[in-house]
């Protein structure tokens, strides 16, 4: 089952997704026009390593390394939905706390993970009742493409998604 593309028309970009699109410069990650923008959801800098630890925290309920951190209510109010309807900048969204949930609109592997993207084409993923953490970065910038739109996403994260898709219900 492959994940489907977010569906066409999805935000103006003559609107907010534009101006916000077009007020930096995608193109060079390291220029001080982008280090020095002030964009709280985009200005980390990390790597798949560390987003997949992160992510196990949800994943393994509120715990990693023997360490509680999150209490299992918190997971349990992540994971559900507080939000679903469109967003000016990224389209239709369904949202738990902080983390786009599974939905037509924006596609998980499974009904119970939620996930997150970067700019940059980085994406986490979590899933409690899987007790599965991924994540993945790209060596270099990916400036996504937009067309009609849209965002697609990149051509390698795809094939993860994809995979981990048939994957998880099998967990």
């Amino acid at each position: 089952m492959a994940i489907p593309a977010i569906p066409t028309g999805a935000f103006d970009l003559k609107g907010i997704a534009g101006k916000l699109l077009n007020s930096i410069d995608r193109t060079d990650s390291s220029s001080w026009g982008r280090m020095s923008s002030e964009n709280p959801s985009s200005g980390g800098y990390t790597n798949g390593r560390a987003i997949a630890r992160a992510c196990a925290i949800v994943a393994n309920g509120g715990e990693f390394n023997g360490v509680r951190i999150l209490s299992p209510e918190t997971i349990a109010l992540a994971g559900a939905e507080h939000a679903y309807g469109p967003c000016l900048y990224l389209g239709p969204l369904r949202l738990g706390l902080g983390f786009g949930l599974d939905s037509k609109e924006f596609p998980a592997p499974s009904p119970t993970s939620m996930h997150w993207g970067g700019f940059g084409g980085s994406w986490g993923l979590m899933d409690p009742k899987a007790g599965l953490s991924f994540s993945y970065t790209p060596n270099n910038w990916v400036v996504p493409e937009v067309s009609s739109g849209q965002f697609a996403i990149e051509r390698r994260l795809a094939r993860f998604m994809d995979a981990l898709t048939k994957l998880l219900p099998t967990l």
